[in-house]
């Protein structure tokens, strides 16, 4: 809803658009209090189950996964109940929270799943059963696995991935003192400079590779140092991975599309509140009474990331100068545009007013019209999109 101008739930007691309400698969629109009912009956059964039917794991035709795991802090802002505490990285400090744990596969730049956690919980064994859930759904295909340095803290869940098959781990190392004193002797012998493979970075790193154990096995690692004017620690990386075959510098280019991953999470933040969620708590309940309720923030959780990914595939289908636009402003250019509706027997017209005059937009009306969508919810009616410089009279031809 934040993506078409409706940011929190009860902003609905002010909306009386019949466009939206027709979205939305009613005739009027959903009142705040029809939304909390549909979420307070709302089971762990049947929220998985949803999420299972809509996530691109379920029918995507992609042979080769390339998805990254990373986990971010929903901060609860209670005195009253005890919310466990968390680290919080982006505040620096420990705070009621709980945890938001998403896959996302960054070649196409899908979410694939997202969990909810208390604040305290020990996500590394949680993620390798996630994964392994995930990779029996589909089997016929292959990963490549990225991971931020959390996971690496336990060599347990590391050996874990590593024995599951068709799979390919990229995991960041733990920049611990002795490592780094380690890291930092490896690379005065041996390191190379290497100019950035980042095109828009003009600075060179120094790399070298090694061999980090871990358990039984010795993992490849790719150590990188970056320019003096980096801070301390931050200077150095390190990138354990089982893949023999990809060049050093390959490495470092694909696990920074990690950031890919950020990136939409930082849109399900500004763009679509994921840091407003459903309480994960009885809110009118004793504090003593306290209990982790996670489903009805785990399910808006993931229509927030489904939206996202609706908007990915327009923005693919739509292309052009839009193919790189957020969501936010895809939605300002061409979706919250003045309207208006008329409908038929057998269509659904709806007129749209100051579209952008641009052959991307025109080309995907065209394609929309000739697809001949329809709207079951509505009568089966066939969906028509007619884009208008301004409103005229009212007078409607029957289409075809």
């Amino acid at each position: 809803m934040a993506l078409v101008g409706v940011p929190r739930r009860f902003h609905l007691a002010d909306l009386q658009d019949v466009g939206f309400a027709l979205i939305t698969g009613g005739r009027r629109v959903l009142s705040r209090w029809q939304v909390w009912a549909f979420l307070k009956g709302l089971t762990p059964r049947a929220s998985r189950r949803f999420q299972t039917l809509t996530s691109p794991l379920r029918a995507a035709p992609w042979q080769r996964w390339k998805v990254s795991a990373d986990d971010h802090g929903v901060v609860r802002w209670t005195k009253k109940h005890p919310v466990p505490k968390g680290y919080h990285s982006t505040r620096n400090k420990y705070i009621k929270e709980d945890r938001l744990y998403s896959l996302f596969e960054v070649k196409r730049r899908r979410f694939l799943a997202v969990r909810m956690a208390p604040g305290t919980h020990e996500w590394r064994p949680a993620l390798l059963r996630w994964v392994q859930g995930c990779r029996q759904r589909r089997p016929d295909t292959s990963w490549r696995l990225l991971v931020d340095a959390a996971a690496s803290k336990a060599t347990r869940v590391v050996e874990g991935f590593l024995a599951l098959p068709g799979l390919t781990l990229l995991v960041r190392a733990c920049r611990r003192p002795a490592v780094r004193a380690r890291w930092q002797r490896l690379l005065d012998q041996r390191g190379r400079v290497h100019p950035d493979p980042s095109p828009t970075a003009a600075k060179a790193v120094e790399v070298v590779g090694t061999r980090t154990l871990v358990g039984d096995r010795a993992l490849r690692t790719v150590v990188v140092r970056e320019p003096s004017s980096s801070p301390g620690k931050d200077r150095y990386h390190g990138i354990l991975s089982t893949d023999e075959h990809t060049p050093n510098l390959g490495l470092i280019q694909e696990f920074r599309q990690r950031q890919h991953h950020e990136l939409a999470h930082r849109w399900l933040v500004h763009h679509e509140g994921v840091d407003a969620l459903p309480d994960s708590y009885a809110r009118f309940a004793p504090p003593q009474a306290y209990q982790f309720d996670g489903v009805r923030a785990e399910f808006m959780a993931w229509t927030k990331a489904l939206a996202y990914n609706l908007f990915r595939d327009f923005q693919e289908q739509v292309g052009g100068v839009y193919q790189k636009r957020s969501p936010a402003t895809l939605a300002r250019q061409l979706l919250c545009r003045s309207g208006r509706v008329f409908q038929t027997e057998t269509h659904l017209v709806v007129e749209i007013a100051g579209l952008p005059n641009r052959p991307e937009v025109a080309q995907y009306v065209r394609w929309l019209n000739h697809r001949k969508e329809r709207l079951p919810w509505y009568g089966n009616r066939i969906l028509v999109l007619s884009p208008v410089k301004k409103f005229g009279p009212y007078h409607l031809e029957k289409p075809g």
